[in-house]
């Protein structure tokens, strides 16, 4: 992986814990929030992650699609524990 400054290695915690904890990934005015970070911020990180392969963005939006392993979509790669759908992988 990358080196990244500590506000990248900020952003890619967030966006690991809330893929593990609810199966999706913040939006933009989430990590600006919860992180108290302006908005140029989250979005020059979201790219160096993407930059590092860390993260997928879906084409000309803020949206995120993918925080590897996890997919922020529905794919036919479900994880499950004890029966139950967590998430879903790429």
């Amino acid at each position: 992986m990358p080196e990244f400054d500590e506000t990248t290695k900020r952003v890619r915690k967030l966006l690991l814990d809330y893929m593990i904890l609810s199966g999706r990934a913040p939006n933009v005015g989430r990590i600006m929030m919860e992180l108290n970070l302006p908005k140029d911020d989250v979005m020059k990180s979201l790219r160096r992650l993407e930059r590092g392969a860390c993260i997928v963005m879906e084409p000309m939006t803020e949206n995120i699609r993918m925080v590897h392993p996890f997919a922020n979509i529905t794919t036919p790669y479900e994880i499950e524990i004890e029966g139950e759908r967590k998430w879903y992988a790429e």
